[in-house]
């Protein structure tokens, strides 16, 4: 009895390592998003005096109005939107073309029995599925 009770305690001290780990990772990650919040809803004045800081004097979401008007930010929006989109269809063409042309090819070496279930299937149809899905499960469809 008293083995399994040692085995259970040097366990739990190695999660916790581990989550000690874990917290100080995301600590690293998640504060430099914060700071960028927290300085853009503050004033010019204000995130220059104290970047690091909460918003002490009110928060201004003019910075957001004034970043949209000034920055051109829905042409800007607009280009990535395209950008992304033909990306993603040139991956798929591509992509579909490249697996279609090697599981035809006989090279020497390849596997010659066949995948497990799910892997031996076509990837255009198996990804728009997965898209028709996405839409289904917000509710745009």
């Amino acid at each position: 009895m008293t083995t399994l009770f040692a085995k259970r305690s040097r366990r739990t001290r190695s999660l916790a390592v581990n989550y000690v780990i874990l917290t100080v990772l995301i600590c690293f990650s998640l504060l430099p998003l914060l700071t960028m919040v927290f300085n853009s809803v503050k004033s010019d004045a204000e995130a220059n005096s104290n970047p690091l800081g909460l918003p002490m004097k009110g928060i201004r979401l003019q910075n957001y109005i004034d970043a949209w008007n000034e920055g051109h930010l829905s042409v800007n929006m607009l280009n990535s939107v395209f950008l992304a989109g033909g990306t993603i269809a040139g991956v798929i063409v591509i992509a579909g073309m490249a697996a279609y042309s090697l599981s035809k090819l006989n090279l020497p070496g390849a596997l010659h029995y066949p995948l497990p279930a799910g892997r031996d299937q076509h990837a255009v149809p198996a990804l728009h599925g997965a898209a028709v899905l996405f839409v289904d499960q917000t509710g745009s469809v």
